[in-house]
């Protein structure tokens, strides 16, 4: 009796400890393969922007041009002949919307025509130049690597002649009128970022004189 009860107290402990330990291995939390969240969010990987193709004219402020070329030129009374014909062009950018189907931008304009001429009035005969002060709007678009350009302009004529007879006058060697003029043409830029326009253009003039001018130009953008 002694024995069994000895026996007894001797395996008792050691199965309720191994009892104990199995509750605690199936209470204990597995391992997986979750990894715990850090401190920052992961993103997901976005591509990059990309930079929408420039449609335009370009960034150009300010243009300088000059043109050549050939011009008709008349008035209401008398009968007067012209050749050739140069001007010169300044133009500022401004931010306006335009209503066209393509981007286009809007400048500011202005540009001074001399036209030389000879001729008679009645029984008299003169020489001289009229000169345009014109200013105006231009817009300007691109297609296709080709500029198509459309302005017009308004401004004063001032006319400056003198006897080409040998005889003497009373009148006023100046005259001052008024011009309204329209204006188009294609241009190709040249050089980096279409620093240099070449083109041509094709110009009518109505009013005090009235004029027909063709001529090519050149135009240097900053």
């Amino acid at each position: 009796m002694r024995m069994m009860l000895f026996f007894v107290l001797f395996l008792l402990p050691g199965q309720l400890s191994a009892k104990g330990l199995d509750a605690l291995s199936d209470e204990a939390p597995t391992a997986t393969d979750e990894q715990p969240p850090s401190g920052e969010p992961e993103t997901p990987n976005e591509p990059p922007p990309t930079a929408e193709p420039q449609v335009g004219p370009g960034p150009g402020l300010y243009i300088i041009s000059t043109s050549f070329g050939w011009v008709r030129a008349n008035k209401s009374t008398g009968k007067w002949t012209t050749s050739g014909a140069s001007d010169l062009g300044v133009a500022r950018k401004i931010d306006a919307p335009l209503p066209l189907p393509i981007p286009a931008d809007l400048y500011l304009t202005y540009r001074y025509l001399p036209i030389a001429f000879s001729g008679h009035e009645g029984s008299r005969y003169y020489s001289g130049t009229w000169e345009h002060h014109l200013f105006g709007a231009e817009a300007r678009a691109s297609l296709y690597g080709i500029s198509g350009v459309a302005k017009g302009e308004m401004g004063l004529v001032a006319e400056h002649r003198r006897p080409s007879d040998g005889l003497p006058t009373d009148e006023k060697g100046r005259k001052m009128g008024i011009a309204l003029a329209l204006g188009a043409g294609p241009e190709y830029a040249f050089l980096d970022g279409g620093a240099l326009k070449v083109g041509g253009r094709l110009n009518l003039a109505i009013g005090t004189v009235k004029s027909v001018q063709l001529a090519v130009t050149t135009g240097f953008t900053f």
